[in-house]
C-alpha cells in the first residue's frame, strides 16, 4: 500500500486508496497522509496521482486526507489528479473531488454522493424471547441508536435531521469544488452511483481513462 518510489529522475508519485475508508485499514487517514507528505516532499515528484478504488466510508476519514493534500499543495504547489478505478464512491467521491482533475474508466462506478446512518432494529425480537435491555441514559437521546430499544418519534427525526445536514454539507461542498461543471437539472445529492460516461456528462470526472492497475 502507498507510494513506491520510481526511478532517479522526474517521477509521478501513486497514492492507492483502496477498500473502505475508515480508522484502521489501509484507506484510513493514519495510513494515508504520511504517504501523501512522502509523495509532495519528495523533490523529484513533480505530480501526485490518488488511485481510488474504494465505496467510501468515514466522513471525517475522508475530510483529513482532503484537508491534508490542500494543505500539502500550497507548501509544495504540485498538481493532485483522482484516478477513479473500479468505485469512487461516498467518502472517496469527497476525496476525489477535492483534486485539481478527475479521471475515471468507462466502468468506472461514480457518486453517491451523501450520508448515512444505519444500525439493527432488534427491539420486536427480544419482545417474542420475552427478554428486554434496561437502560440508563443521562438524555432522552442519548440512546437513540441503541438496537435493542425502540426508535421513537423524536429520534426518527433527529437521526434524519443529521443525515440530511451531513448530506446537503456534502452538496454544498460539491458545488464548491465542481460547480461551473455541474448541470441544474441533476439531482447530486440523491445518493445515486453513475457509470463513467454518465458522470463525465453531468459534471463529476472530467476526462475518461483506463485504470492505472
Amino acid at each position: 500500500m502507498g507510494f513506491q518510489w520510481g526511478p532517479l529522475g522526474n517521477v509521478v508519485g501513486i497514492v492507492h486508496i483502496d477498500g473502505a475508508i475508515a480508522p484502521t485499514g489501509p484507506a484510513s487517514a493514519r495510513r494515508i497522509v504520511p504517504v501523501l507528505e512522502r509523495a509532495f516532499t519528495y523533490p523529484n515528484v513533480k505530480a501526485v496521482v490518488l488511485s481510488i478504488d474504494s465505496p467510501g466510508g468515514a466522513a471525517v476519514e475522508a475530510e483529513r486526507i482532503y484537508r491534508a493534500i490542500e494543505s500539502l499543495k500550497k507548501k509544495h504547489e504540485k498538481p493532485v489528479i483522482a484516478i477513479i478505478n473500479n468505485v469512487g464512491a461516498s467518502a472517496a467521491y469527497m476525496i476525489a473531488m477535492h483534486t485539481d482533475r478527475v479521471y475515471c474508466a468507462k466502468y468506472s462506478l461514480v457518486g453517491s454522493i451523501g450520508t448515512m446512518i444505519d444500525g439493527w432494529d432488534v427491539h420486536k425480537a427480544m419482545e417474542r424471547l420475552d427478554v428486554a435491555q434496561r437502560v440508563y441514559a443521562s438524555g432522552h437521546l442519548k440512546s437513540m441508536l441503541n438496537p435493542f430499544l425502540p426508535m421513537s418519534k423524536e429520534a426518527d427525526e433527529k437521526a434524519k435531521q443529521l443525515v440530511n445536514q451531513g448530506g446537503a454539507i456534502f452538496v454544498a461542498d460539491l458545488k464548491t469544488t465542481r460547480g461551473p461543471l455541474l448541470k441544474t437539472d441533476i439531482d447530486y445529492g440523491s445518493g445515486e452511483i453513475w457509470a463513467g460516461d454518465d458522470a463525465k456528462a453531468i459534471g463529476l470526472v472530467d476526462e475518461m481513462r483506463p485504470s492505472t492497475r
